[in-house]
């Protein structure tokens, strides 16, 4: 489902977190023109979500917070449910990185260390967020 995590920065323009969750390698060459039109509307776009359709059936989920944009991919297409919930997580990211992120002071290690900690509240999501897991507990 979710293929990779991105963090950018508005104020410089780049990723500040890239992370590869499924097969999509977000530092490879196929996905550069993909990260080129994410980067694109989440350096510019002010606040709000965007939903962007890239080429491999591809979708980007962009959310635009005050000097940083969350974005999520996915490989396949999702109802807006679904959509909602995984925005509701990009929210949850958002808030937490920006107490770590200073535009002014760049601390590398806070940010390996808010890295780990995505990755984490992103497995959880996909646990919580998965019908099969929901199934199992609703029968135990």
């Amino acid at each position: 489902m979710i293929e990779n995590a991105i963090i950018f920065s508005k104020d410089i323009g780049e990723a500040l977190i890239a992370t590869q969750i499924g097969d999509i390698d977000p530092n490879s060459d196929a996905f550069s023109e993909s990260l080129n039109q994410i980067r694109d509307i989440a350096t510019k776009l002010e606040r709000g979500v965007f939903k962007l359709g890239l080429n491999e059936q591809l979708i980007a989920q962009i959310l635009a917070e005050k000097g940083i944009s969350v974005t999520f991919v996915f490989k396949t297409s999702m109802d807006d449910k679904i959509l909602s919930q995984w925005e509701s997580v990009a929210k949850e990211i958002a808030v937490k990185f920006k107490k770590v992120y200073d535009p002014n002071d760049f601390d590398i290690v806070k940010i390996s260390e808010f890295k780990k900690s995505m990755l984490e509240m992103i497995e959880w999501h996909k646990k919580e967020l998965s019908p099969i897991d929901k199934m199992k507990d609703a029968l135990w």
